[in-house]
């Protein structure tokens, strides 16, 4: 599900390796009803893995102070999205 997705890239980026990367998969299904479902952590209503990637985005080019400072870059392709660590 999205909200699984996402819970796992805001966990696991923190362990990712300087030079590191981290993919994401299967973002296509991410816009259909039955991946949009919640989780303890997470309101499945409200979480669109391709939106959450996209306001990363912007905060990581327009914000020079953002959280995102340890990110080399985001590349995507169908489907799917790399981060690449510092």
């Amino acid at each position: 599900s999205n909200c699984q997705i996402w819970t796992s890239f805001e966990k696991l980026w923190p362990t990712v390796k300087p030079g590191g990367l981290y993919f994401i998969e299967d973002m296509h299904a991410g816009r259909k009803e039955k991946y949009k479902k919640s989780t303890d952590y997470c309101d499945g209503t409200k979480v669109e893995v391709i939106l959450e990637l996209e306001k990363f985005i912007e905060v990581l080019i327009y914000n020079k102070n953002s959280k995102n400072k340890d990110v080399k870059f985001v590349a995507c392709q169908r489907q799917a999205c790399v981060i690449k660590k510092l």
